[in-house]
C-alpha cells in the first residue's frame, strides 16, 4: 500500500506537470495564432488602400494612354493624356481618401468622447485609442503617391518610342509586368495564393485596356487617324504627321469639312470612288489603257458589284443614258461629249457637273496621254524661249548698269568744275553723244 501509495504520489504530479505543459503549448499556439490573424488583418487595411493606388494608376493612365493611341499616332498627343490623367487621378485619389479616412477619424473619435463622458475607458485606454487613429493627411498623401507610381509605368514606356505601333506593344508589356508585379507583391503581404492573385490582377488589367482601346477605336475614328494609315509609306514619319495634325487643325480646312459633310448628308446616293477624283481617275485609265469613259466611270463610281447602291443612283443613270440618245438625235452623230452628257443627265451650276466636279473644256470622250503630259518638243521650244527671253533682259540690265555708271561720272564731273556748255546753251554732255550714236545705230 504505502509503494502504491508512493508511485501514486509519485506519478501524479508527472502527470499534472504533463498537462500544465500540454496545456501551455496550446495556449501559446492559440496566442501565436491570434497574434498572426491580428497583424495580417491590420496589414490589410494599408495593404489594400497602397495596391489599390497603384493597380488604379496603373491600368488609368494605360487604358487612357491606349484609348488615345487608338485614334491619334501622335506621340505627343498619348503623352499628354497619360500626363493629365496621372495629375487628375492623383488628385482625385487623394481628396477622395482624405474625405473617406477623415469620416472615419470623425465617428472613431466620437465613440471616444462618449467613452470619455460615460466613464467605460480610463486614461490610458483613451490616450491608446487617440493614438492609433488614423490619418487623413497621410493617407491622402499616400494614395497619391501611389496612384503617382503606377501610372509612370505606362508614361515612361511610351515617352521615348516614336513609332505607332512598337510604342503601343511596349505600353502593353510594361503595364503586364508591372501588374504581375503589383499582384505577386500583394498576394505575398497578405498571404493569398500567388498564381491566382496574380493572374486575377493581371487578366483584368488587359481586360481594361482591350476594352477601351477597341471601343474608342470603333467610335472615335477622327479623319486625321484615316489620313495617317492612307498616307504612302517611306515619308518622315514626324513631319508626315506634323503636316496632316497642321491640315486637320486648319481653320479653313475644317470650316470646308463641315460643308462638304453637310452637302454630303443631302445626297441621295453614295459615291464608292473613295478620294480620288474624277481627274485623278481619268488620269490612272489613260496611263493604263489610253482612254477614259466619264460616262463608264459615273456608273463604276455608283454601284457595287455591278448593282447600283440604291434606285435614285438608277434613276440618275437612265436620265444619263437619255441624255446621250438626245444629244445623238440633235447631233445626228453618236460621237458626243460625254461631259455634256453629264452636264444634262446631272444638272450644271457655275461651271460644275453636279457630282462630277468643275467642267473640263474642250473634253472628247477620248483623250490622249499628251492631254496631260506634253511632248518632248514642246517642253524643248519652251525651254529655249525662256532661255532667250532670259538672256535679252540681262543684256537689258547691263545696258541700264553702263547708263547710271556714265551719269555718275557726270554728277562727279560737274562738281569738280568740269561741266561746260555751248554758247546756245546746248548741253555737250558726251554721255548724250554716245547715246545719239547709240541711237543711230539702232
Amino acid at each position: 500500500m504505502t509503494t502504491t501509495n508512493i508511485i501514486e504520489n509519485s506519478d501524479h504530479p508527472i502527470i499534472k506537470h504533463n498537462n500544465l505543459d500540454v496545456e501551455s503549448q496550446q495556449t501559446q499556439e492559440t496566442q501565436e495564432t491570434i497574434e498572426v490573424m491580428f497583424d495580417y488583418a491590420k496589414r490589410a487595411q494599408w495593404l489594400r488602400a497602397a495596391l489599390l493606388g497603384a493597380n488604379d494608376g496603373l491600368l488609368s493612365t494605360a487604358s487612357i494612354m491606349m484609348g488615345v493611341g487608338a485614334v491619334s499616332q501622335d506621340v505627343k498627343t498619348m503623352i499628354l493624356s497619360g500626363i493629365a490623367t496621372l495629375l487628375g487621378g492623383a488628385c482625385s485619389m487623394a481628396i477622395g481618401e482624405f474625405v473617406s479616412v477623415y469620416s472615419q477619424y470623425d465617428i472613431e473619435m466620437s465613440q471616444i468622447k462618449r467613452e470619455i463622458k460615460g466613464g467605460w475607458s480610463n486614461d490610458d485606454e483613451i490616450e491608446e485609442k487617440k493614438n492609433g487613429l488614423p490619418s487623413p493627411v497621410k493617407a491622402a498623401l499616400a494614395s497619391a503617391f501611389a496612384f503617382a507610381v503606377g501610372a509612370l509605368v505606362p508614361l515612361l514606356a511610351a515617352a521615348f518610342i516614336s513609332s505607332y505601333h512598337v510604342r503601343l506593344a511596349v505600353v502593353v508589356v510594361a503595364v503586364s509586368l508591372a501588374l504581375v508585379g503589383f499582384g505577386s507583391l500583394g498576394a505575398m503581404l497578405g498571404r493569398a495564393p500567388l498564381v491566382k492573385s496574380t493572374l486575377r490582377v493581371l487578366i483584368g488589367g488587359w481586360l481594361a485596356m482591350g476594352v477601351t482601346f477597341g471601343l474608342t477605336k470603333a467610335v472615335g475614328s477622327t479623319e486625321g487617324s484615316k489620313a495617317y494609315d492612307s498616307c504612302p509609306k517611306g515619308y518622315d514619319e514626324t513631319k508626315r504627321r506634323s503636316l496632316i495634325d497642321n491640315l486637320f487643325k486648319d481653320e479653313k480646312y475644317v470650316k470646308r469639312s463641315s460643308v462638304n459633310k453637310a452637302n454630303r448628308a443631302k445626297q441621295l446616293f453614295p459615291s464608292l470612288q473613295g478620294s480620288k477624283s474624277i481627274s485623278s481617275q481619268r488620269y490612272d485609265h489613260i496611263q493604263k489603257t489610253g482612254k477614259f469613259s466619264y460616262v463608264e466611270t459615273w456608273a463604276k463610281n455608283h454601284s457595287r458589284k455591278g448593282v447600283f447602291v440604291n434606285k435614285h443612283a438608277t434613276e440618275t443613270y437612265e436620265k444619263i443614258d437619255q441624255a446621250r440618245t438626245d444629244l445623238q438625235c440633235e447631233r445626228g452623230t453618236e460621237e458626243v461629249d460625254e461631259l455634256e452628257i453629264l452636264g444634262r443627265g446631272l444638272g450644271e451650276r457655275s461651271g460644275y457637273i453636279l457630282g462630277v466636279g468643275r467642267k473640263l473644256k474642250h473634253a472628247s470622250p477620248i483623250l490622249a496621254t499628251s492631254s496631260y503630259m506634253p511632248e518632248p518638243q514642246t517642253s524643248k521650244k519652251k525651254y529655249e524661249e525662256l532661255e532667250e527671253r532670259s538672256r535679252r533682259q540681262e543684256e537689258e540690265m547691263e545696258r541700264m548698269r553702263q547708263e547710271m555708271a556714265e551719269m555718275r561720272a557726270l554728277f562727279l564731273r560737274g562738281h569738280s568744275g568740269g561741266e561746260s556748255s555751248t554758247p546756245n546753251g546746248s548741253n555737250t554732255n558726251p554721255s548724250s553723244q554716245n547715246d545719239d550714236h547709240e541711237d543711230e545705230d539702232e
